[in-house]
């Protein structure tokens, strides 16, 4: 007999769940309480019962709240209630019940997931379902070193071993670029976790390397969805009260706005027969995804020019690539000096050192991709890069590993411009990365033109002839010192004497 007169269905629900755990119930039979009335009956419904369930409720009663009907015992004195839990379609058995777990405050789950606010903690509620096991937890941010999403992963080590994990995330913003990493690396190592991600709001969408994160954990199998009303219903009645969830001003708005600008993220997702639509609610990432360049950044970052005249600006590093073969895909990834200066205010002074740590990004990124894509070892495959920079020795050294660990990959790499070709370091980058196997070219009007067709959002309009000869043009003196770099080509001043008739 559990006491449970005088008491709410949450605090009802309290009672039960610390009664069940010390006194576990067998999965037949009936479990019996006095007072609490109806309150009492919601909570142990609420307490076995999981919305996802839903589907195999059909042809059975459900109660007002849509949690499945439990009959009465008719053995049951006055003042008595029971519920019948032979007949309810449970999620869990009733010897593995769902651990309790503080509720969220009404008023801080509106602090941290209302979109119109924009609050600088994350908050990360997690639910974990597998065999025999339904968990719940809250992460937050309680530094600025550690964010939520690593508390995520810290705690995951403390769960039992299960075959398979449904794992589901209501988070206040989208991962960043470190997490999003971070958890996509987590994800590739644990082939037995699904996991489901519902963002009230896109954290930093507009940087690029926030955007990639994205990309990253979709690559890696996660499923990413701005939460709509529904799913708020079923945060709320998961995490926060039994009561009926009351949406706030302007939320579904800031659905929508949210959900266009997830899907602005993967635009020109198409898959292998085109277009393809979100699955559910959820963004897919195809193989054969862009992010397309503006005509104007085109101009701009793989303008070939020697020295730059005023106005001046920063030419960043820039990697477009194209996948061809069995599998096909085409992206380009950019990382921005000035961005990466604000961010890392411990990187030399010297102008050097900070285009490396774009570039370097740009190539990691790139190849991160790669290794996510699975490509089949059995079938040869081709990848064509066009680059605003050349690679640094340390960005060399990661592509030279990569074709060593990947024979059946092909790699041309052209580039716009030498980055530091006058250091010996870069030039014995390069040197390896072309004794890896990899064609190390410049861009020439060709390849420009063919850039600009394939990574630039050009809407039908060709490359101006006059900017493609200028390039052109360029390129010839470029091309030469690269040659002359990678030592395959002739000495020509040692031809002339030799040519000479005394």
């Amino acid at each position: 007999m559990v006491p449970l007169k005088g008491h709410n269905a949450e605090t009802s629900l309290h009672i039960l769940r610390t009664y069940c755990q010390e006194r576990p119930v067998p999965g037949e039979g009936c479990l019996v309480w006095q007072g609490g009335g109806a309150a009492a009956e919601k909570a142990l419904k609420k307490m076995y019962w999981h919305p996802s369930s839903s589907s195999e409720l059909k042809g059975r009663d459900t109660g007002g709240d849509g949690t499945p009907g439990g009959s009465v015992p008719s053995s049951c004195a006055a003042g008595h209630h029971g519920l019948d839990l032979t007949s309810w379609p449970l999620t869990t058995a009733m010897n593995n019940i769902r651990e309790p777990m503080q509720l969220l405050n009404p008023s801080t789950f509106k602090y941290h997931f209302d979109a119109q606010n924009a609050r600088k903690a994350t908050c990360l509620l997690v639910q974990v379902e597998a065999p025999n096991l339904l968990r719940c937890e809250r992460f937050e941010n309680e530094e600025a070193t550690h964010h939520a999403e690593q508390y995520f992963l810290t705690w995951w080590s403390t769960l039992p071993p299960r075959e398979y994990y449904q794992v589901t995330w209501y988070i206040s913003w989208s991962p960043c670029q470190d997490c999003a990493v971070e958890v996509a690396t987590f994800l590739e190592s644990h082939g037995n976790v699904s996991l489901s991600i519902f963002a009230a709001r896109l954290y930093y969408h507009q940087k690029q390397k926030n955007r990639l994160g994205l990309h990253r954990l979709v690559l890696a199998g996660a499923k990413i969805k701005i939460m709509d009303l529904q799913d708020f219903e079923n945060c709320w009645r998961n995490f926060v009260s039994l009561q009926a969830f009351q949406p706030w001003k302007k939320l579904q708005e800031n659905c929508r706005k949210w959900t266009t600008e997830l899907q602005g993220i993967f635009r020109g997702a198409g898959g292998p027969e085109g277009q393809g639509p979100p699955e559910n609610g959820f963004c897919r990432l195809y193989r054969n995804a862009t992010d397309l360049l503006t005509s104007k950044t085109f101009r701009l970052q793989f303008n070939n020019i020697h020295r730059l005249k005023k106005p001046y600006y920063s030419r960043d590093a820039y990697l477009c690539y194209r996948l061809d073969g069995p599998q096909r895909a085409q992206r380009c990834f950019w990382y921005k000096m000035k961005e990466e200066k604000k961010e890392n205010l411990n990187l030399p002074l010297g102008p050097a050192s900070r285009p490396a740590q774009a570039v370097e990004k740009a190539v990691r990124h790139f190849l991160d991709e790669l290794q996510a894509l699975n490509l089949d070892p059995v079938r040869k495959h081709s990848v064509t890069c066009y680059c605003t920079w050349s690679p640094s020795p340390r960005a060399a050294q990661w592509l030279a590993g990569f074709l060593r660990d990947h024979p059946h990959v092909s790699l041309v790499l052209f580039s716009a411009r030498l980055y530091y070709h006058w250091l010996w370091g870069h030039q014995e980058g390069l040197r390896l990365l072309a004794h890896a196997g990899a064609r190390v070219a410049v861009m020439s009007g060709r390849e420009f033109a063919d850039c600009w067709e394939t990574f630039v959002d050009h809407r039908g309009k060709p490359c101006a002839p006059d900017v493609l000869r200028a390039l052109d043009s360029r390129s010839g003196s470029i091309a030469r010192r690269l040659q002359r770099i990678l030592g395959d080509t002739p000495n020509l001043l040692a031809e002339a004497f030799g040519n000479l008739q005394l």
